[in-house]
């Protein structure tokens, strides 16, 4: 029932554990989901970008790695791609390796997947819970109205409770912010004092919230963070709860097959990760003995305890403070015939210290999961425990035998056991779900340690990590806490496709004049970005600390509102009787005065528009001796070189080999070290027959530059800057 599936032990139904079932044996093959061509393991021994891990954050982080056009090697420990979120095929049975659902309404998982290729099949939006003897229905009112209305008398809980359970649900339906708001807003407590803090009976926490949430998250206690029960309960009340046809398994293959063949290394286990080189290459050992290179960068995308292994105390904190991970143990019983036919979870409500905590039928959800007239049984424990299998299964037998009958449940045949010690990181208040991802010396790190514990939040660990990669300067990449201390200026021309991640990243932010009209533009992205609605992200994105110009171009509503509304926060500064000077120069004066202590603005649209707009906003780079502007565009960057002698460092994960220096200044005596063609004490010009670096390359991280005229200095991205930085 979790949102994230779990690292297995595997054993069979005599419990011999087995990490890793045999692919000749009939009845324990992989799932046909499994990912075309992973049997066959790539020999590549190096990449700019090296991935360690092929779960769905490194699987998520590989692929958009891929569309970007960068060079990446994942390397995989285990004989197939997945990490916790794999299916096994036994006997004709889809076993996932523990049980786990599908949330439809994962935002990222929106994003990223094909829903109708993983051909999802729902589950009744409720639960049986057992109690006393006898299963009482828990049912989502607002799907089934008739349902909810005879369930109002039923033993698992008051009447107000259950009248509670549709105002939370409504509740955070209607919650203001993005998700991400709700995962690093203040007030979070444990699960356990929120639902009392609602008003929830003892026992409707006891006989429903304390199994359904225990299945989710393996904690019987409630204490997990309140922020993931309210992100839950939103993801619950806007979508429903499936499996996929083929097992939970095609989620991991999907990802996988929008991979490079050639670019998954499958049974490479690294030893360590080694040290970066003066040439920002770094060579990682496998535990046989190979070396593989990473030119530029490593992705640690293992689950907790690999990634602490492999990067140690630069790691930093879990998710929570409290560091034990949390555990489950999953059984999956084959029988001619399921006791019932209900598409629905079955929730021990006794709280009597049972063995079980939650079972379903997967066959009654989607009939795939089973051969032809047969069905399967899944059966969750919370915890890993001590017994041998033969105890467990015993157990498990005696508990279900009262809830479906001795008669049916001794048909039952054990198919499988999986013991999962680490399902989840530990998730206890108080959390921080916002961690580091880029450690610095070019290393990155993702998985659900560092966000939540759910498809989404592995989908989204392993995608959002990619934005310390973008670059927002061709010499440099930058990360969300160096631009902190940036300004950006946005420009009434249209605006760049990168223009979103910069926005929101640097720490003061300038519209010219009619710019302000297009911030409009920027917040339409951010909602699609984070599927919030305008209402709701006014509150967090990132509205402009001033407008700057001679106000001729800016919209009469843009000027109210942000004039009028102190929510905003904005200063207008109307220069209309400076007639001489243009928005942008205006806009940089504005900057060195109010704000001395920013050296680095960042200017969008400036590359765009009249080719004299372009020209002179070249020239303005020259006047601000004092900033270090850089003008970006879809597909070029260009900022001044002053004289003396400069070093540009070259991001070779992102920027193509094509760059150029432009004397614009006059006549220049240049020398370089670092290009394709440099430059020996050449005199370039501007004038007729003159020489101008155009169509030079980059040969090396880094070139030097000495001249005794300022240059402009251009170069362009390999793929147009990403926007989703935010």
């Amino acid at each position: 029932m979790r949102a994230n599936a779990p690292s297995v032990v595997l054993t069979n139904a005599r419990g011999n554990a087995h990490v890793n079932p045999s692919p000749r044996h009939r009845s324990c093959r992989r799932a046909e989901t499994r990912a075309h061509a992973s049997s066959s393991s790539s020999k590549k021994d190096s990449a700019d970008v090296v991935v360690i891990g092929g779960g769905l954050s490194g699987l998520a982080a590989c692929r958009e790695l891929g569309r970007r056009g960068d060079d990446y090697l994942l390397l995989e420990s285990s004989d197939d791609i997945g990490g916790r979120v794999r299916t096994d095929v036994v006997d004709g049975y889809l076993l996932d390796r523990g049980f786990a659902i599908f949330l439809t309404s994962y935002p990222e998982a929106r994003r990223v997947l094909d829903y109708d290729a993983l051909d999802l099949k729902p589950f009744y939006a409720g639960a049986d819970v057992r109690f006393d003897g006898a299963f009482h229905r828990v049912a989502d009112p607002f799907r089934h109205p008739v349902d909810g209305l005879q369930s109002l008398p039923n033993p698992i809980g008051s009447v107000v409770d259950k009248v509670l359970v549709g105002l939370v649900r409504f509740q955070t339906v209607l919650a203001l912010g993005s998700l991400e708001d709700m995962m690093s807003r203040d007030g979070e407590t444990t699960i356990m004092k929120r639902l009392k803090d609602f008003g929830f009976s003892d026992a409707m926490i006891d006989r429903f919230f304390r199994p359904f949430m225990a299945g989710i998250f393996f904690n019987r206690e409630l204490t997990t963070s309140s922020r993931l029960f309210n992100f839950v309960m939103r993801m619950l009340a806007t979508g429903q709860n499936c499996l996929p046809a083929k097992g939970i398994g095609a989620v991991s293959a999907q990802l996988r097959d929008g991979l490079a063949l050639d670019s998954v290394r499958l049974n490479a286990k690294v030893a360590n990760v080694g040290e970066r080189s003066t040439d920002l290459s770094r060579t990682l050992t496998l535990e046989s003995g190979e070396s593989i290179t990473a030119r530029k960068a490593i992705i640690v995308a293992c689950e907790g305890p690999e990634a602490a292994r492999l990067l140690g105390k630069s790691l930093g904190k879990s998710p929570s403070k409290s560091e034990s991970a949390v555990g489950t143990t999953c059984l999956y019983f084959a029988m001619e015939k399921a006791p019932t036919e209900d598409a629905i979870l079955y929730l021990d409500g006794d709280n009597n210290g049972g063995i079980v905590n939650n079972c379903c039928f997967p066959s009654n959800v989607a009939p795939s999961y089973a051969p032809a007239g047969k069905s399967l049984a899944s059966v969750s424990i919370i915890g890993v425990p001590e017994e041998d299998d033969e105890t467990i299964e015993s157990k498990v037998r005696q508990e279900l035998s009262a809830w479906f009958g001795a008669d049916s449940v001794s048909t039952w045949r054990l198919l499988r056991v999986y013991r999962i010690p680490y399902a989840q990181p530990n998730q206890e208040a108080p959390t921080d779900f916002c961690r580091t991802t880029s450690l610095g010396d070019g290393v990155f790190v993702a998985g659900d340690h560092r966000y939540s514990a759910t498809f989404d939040g592995a989908l989204l660990s392993g995608l959002r990590m990619l934005n310390h990669l973008t670059p927002v300067r061709a010499s440099e990449d930058l990360t969300a806490q160096e631009c902190a201390s940036d300004a950006v200026i946005l420009l009434n021309f249209d605006v760049p496709s990168n223009a979103l991640g910069l926005w929101m990243r640097c720490g003061y932010r300038v519209c010219a004049d009619g710019g302000a009209n297009r911030v409009r533009d920027l917040q339409d992205e951010y909602e699609r970005a984070t599927h919030t609605v305008k209402y709701a992200s006014d509150s967090v994105f990132k509205h402009p600390n001033r407008i700057v110009g001679d106000m001729d171009s800016v919209s009469a509503s843009v000027m109210a509102m942000y004039r009028d509304d102190p929510r905003y926060g904005c200063c207008v500064d109307d220069q209309r009787e400076d007639q001489d000077s243009t928005d942008f120069v205006k806009c940089l004066r504005a900057i060195v005065q109010h704000r001395p202590e920013i050296k680095r603005v960042f200017t969008l649209g400036a590359l765009g528009g009249r080719l004299d707009h372009i020209l002179y906003n070249m020239k303005t780079l020259f006047d601000f001796p004092s900033l270090e502007i850089v003008l970006i565009g879809d597909h070029s960057t260009a900022f001044a070189v002053p004289s003396g002698r400069t070093i540009v460092k070259r991001d070779m994960r992102y920027e193509t080999v094509h760059c150029g220096l432009v004397p614009l200044q006059g006549d220049a005596r240049v020398s370089t070290k670092g290009l394709k063609w440099d430059l020996n004490d050449d005199v370039m010009s501007f004038n007729s027959g003159g020489l101008i670096s155009t169509s030079n390359q980059f040969d090396a991280d880094v070139v030097v530059i000495d001249t005794d005229t300022p240059l402009l200095f251009t170069s362009s991205p390999s793929v147009p800057l990403r926007s989703d930085g935010i």
